[in-house]
Formats: C-alpha cells, structure tokens, sequence
C-alpha cells in the first residue's frame, strides 16, 4: 500500500494542566524494503532521522515555544496567537504544504469557564457539618456550559469507580446511584494479578477523566476523587493550580449537559475526616475497594457545592503541515 503524504501535525490540547504543545509523525507506508533490510529506505531514513533530530535542536524548540513572551500558549490569549504563528512559520521553513487547503490552521471552537473560586464544599450529617476551603482542603469545577451550578447528594463511596468487563470488575454492582455525590480513589485497582488492570502501568480506567465520564453516565450529582501523591503520579499542588483560573473543554452542541453537574478532587487528610464523620476508616475502605467483591457504601453524610461561573467562547486552531 501506498499513501501520498506523510502527516506531521502539531496539535494543542487546552486541558486541565497547563496547555502542552505535542509533535506528532505519522510517516507513510511504502511498498519498498522495511527496517532491517540491507539498503532499505526505512533504514536509511532512520539514520538521516538520527543524525538531525539531535538534543540541542529539541532544546532550541522546547526553550522557544516555551518563553515567557508566549505567555503559556493558553487559549484565546495573545501567546496562542505567537504560539500558531510560531509553529507556522516553522512548517513554512521546513518545506511543509498547508494541510486545510491553502491554510495551515484548523478551527477548534473552545468555551473557556473559570468557576469562582469563593465556593465551600458543604458536608453534613451524623449530627455534624463541615466546611470543606477550596483550595487546601479540595478543589471543583464543572465541564457544563452554565453560569451557576447547585448541586446535592448524598455521599456514597464507589471504590475505585471502575467498571472494566473485561476483567471481571463492577464497582457499582447495578446500584442506582443517580442524584448520588460519588466519591472514589484515583487510578486503578491494586491487583496482585497484573494480567488484571496492566500492574503498575496506569489503564484508562484510572484516569481521573475517565471516573468522572462513568460517574455521569449513572446519573451521579458529582464526583469527588481521593488524590493521593503516590497514586495519582502528582502532589496536591498540581491539582490546585491546574484546577484553578479558567478552564477550557470541546464547544459541545449540548453544552455539556451529559455532563456531571461538578467534577472535584479532596485531599487524602480532608477525605480520612470525612470517613471518620461517617463513622468509617478510609484505610479499611480502600482494602475492601481493592477487591472484585466491592459494592458501593453509603457514607450516611450529604454534600452540597454552589459556584458561578464565568463563560467564554473561543476559537483556538491547531496547526497542521503535509510533506508531499
């Protein structure tokens, strides 16, 4: 098989944590020798490959688009513009062709929400009441396109919020959970069978997105997840400040309704006193959540979170060059 183009395509991706900037090659099939080959082109083209994409050359690009005067690349700022007009000029000085006709951008429609940060996340019952401080103590924010969300549940722990057939792993066990605050731990379940979940090797389903996709679909009020350093990969402080200040998702034709209502994080200390509020141990709950046996348990508390937000719309753009 044959293609007419190699894709090399620079594509921004305005995410929770701090816009990155990623290079990705997509090289073309050929019907010519492969790698191995003696005189095959793949292998000539990894030696070419080898003697130009060299550290000081990725450092020069790291360090350029990487400067302050590009002011993080976010979306919808002056540094996106530089950031596009960058990338550009450097698929020009390469040799690459637009890949959008006689264009080397692609429209990306973006809404940019910046959730007030005043909030308190409100824990109530057993006869008790508890303030939660956005920033020290959790943080939240919604995906939905509205300008004030108010929220309430109560607080039912779904282990590790995973339902994964393939191995044989439902932690909700068919409980109806719609209306519910869920709370959960990060990554995936710590199996001694690593043919379960890839061992160490974090699967989708311990993403922290995908908890808040599958806390949606049952129809849950809210999703808090227990942060833990060693588990997550990353200290509480990546998570207060990639959650705080505006936050950009897709321009969604429903404007996010199939969305959670919040999505939130708790530390590990601010979850230990919740449990203990329930009158339950946090360290006894993530043994149990580590077992296929696990089913959903209600904390016997209720939480509440209302914030306004602040909405934009942007039109960001990727960056993208063909090599005939």
């Amino acid at each position: 098989m044959r293609t007419s183009h190699r894709s090399i395509r620079l594509t921004r991706f305005p995410v929770a944590l701090p816009a990155i900037l990623g290079l990705a090659v997509f090289p073309a099939c050929t019907d010519g020798p492969s790698d191995g080959h003696p005189g095959g082109t793949a292998s000539a083209s990894v030696a070419a490959a080898e003697e130009t994409i060299v550290a000081a050359g990725l450092s020069r690009l790291v360090q350029e688009l990487s400067a302050d005067e590009m002011q993080g690349r976010l979306p919808g700022t002056p540094g996106e513009e530089k950031a596009v007009a960058w990338v550009e000029s450097a698929f020009r000085d390469v040799g690459l062709e637009p890949a959008s006709g006689e264009s080397y951008f692609q429209g990306v429609p973006l809404v940019g929400i910046t959730a007030d940060p005043s909030m308190t996340l409100e824990i109530a019952g057993k006869g008790k009441k508890r303030s939660l401080k956005y920033g020290d103590e959790f943080m939240a924010g919604t995906t939905r396109e509205q300008e004030r969300v108010d929220a309430a549940g109560d607080l039912v722990f779904v282990g590790y919020g995973t339902v994964a057939p393939e191995f044989g792993w439902d932690d909700y066990k068919g409980v109806d959970l719609r209306g519910k605050v869920l709370i959960m731990l990060v990554n995936d379940p710590p199996l001694a069978d690593e043919s379960r979940f890839g061992g160490k090797a974090m699967t989708y389903y311990g993403r922290w997105t995908y908890k808040y996709e599958t806390g949606a679909e049952k129809g849950a009020a809210g999703v808090i997840l227990v942060h833990q350093t060693e588990a997550a990969g990353y200290p509480w402080a990546v998570v207060a400040n990639s959650w705080s200040g505006e936050q950009f998702v897709p321009a969604r034709a429903d404007r996010g309704a199939s969305r959670l209502p919040f999505e939130s994080w708790v530390t590990h200390e601010t979850a230990e006193s919740l449990f203990e509020l329930a009158g339950l141990d946090l360290d006894e709950m993530e043994r149990r959540a580590a077992s296929e046996a696990f089913e959903p348990v209600s904390l016997g508390l209720s939480a509440s979170l209302s914030f306004s937000n602040t909405i934009r719309r942007v039109q960001s753009r990727n960056v993208a060059g063909l090599l005939p």
